[in-house]
């Protein structure tokens, strides 16, 4: 293994006091990397459990998504952050890209940004199919392949959406 590569997985997976790595959360990784990337090789036109990535601002996460992830499924990074915040109503950056990131910017703690939050969640994660919005364009539906990264810092955890029964998820 690279020094960069050890380097890297050690801020994103290594515990602070210890310096072991947490194989539970690397395992995870690891497989939901490799079912994507069958799943891209195989054309599914889906979403999968969107991966969160949560540690101080120098730990490399959002180096990891780019260097690792990104590569990994095709090359394609749609930046998700003006659209869930509201800032664009605009999508077909997103519906042009397998991976869908959210990083960097100010916290989304107002209460309708969390839900327009968790609605995207719920579009990357369940549904087949995504509408498709560009600038004067008409909307339309499509089936589409793509992979949810959130990168956020530990105070940022409370921006996000409450994991209740309408989200659908289990918390690991």
């Amino acid at each position: 293994m690279l020094v960069r590569e050890r380097e890297l997985l050690n801020g994103l997976f290594a515990q602070r006091r210890r310096k072991q790595w947490d194989f539970t959360q690397v395992d995870h990784l690891a497989a939901m990397l490799k079912l994507s990337w069958l799943a891209l090789q195989r054309g599914d036109q889906s979403g999968a459990p969107a991966s969160f990535m949560c540690g101080p601002g120098d730990a490399g996460k959002t180096l990891f998504i780019d260097d690792v992830v990104v590569p990994l499924f095709g090359g394609r990074r749609g930046s998700a952050y003006n659209y869930i915040t509201g800032l664009t109503s605009f999508n077909d950056e997103l519906i042009s890209s397998e991976v869908w990131v959210v990083d960097d910017g100010p916290p989304v703690g107002d209460y309708t940004v969390r839900r327009r939050l968790a609605s995207l969640l719920k579009q990357a994660v369940a549904s087949r199919n995504v509408a498709c919005h560009a600038k004067g364009k008409a909307q339309l539906t499509v089936p589409l392949y793509r992979r949810l990264f959130v990168a956020l810092n530990p105070e940022e955890i409370e921006n996000l959406p409450p994991l209740d029964d309408s989200m659908g998820v289990s918390a690991h």
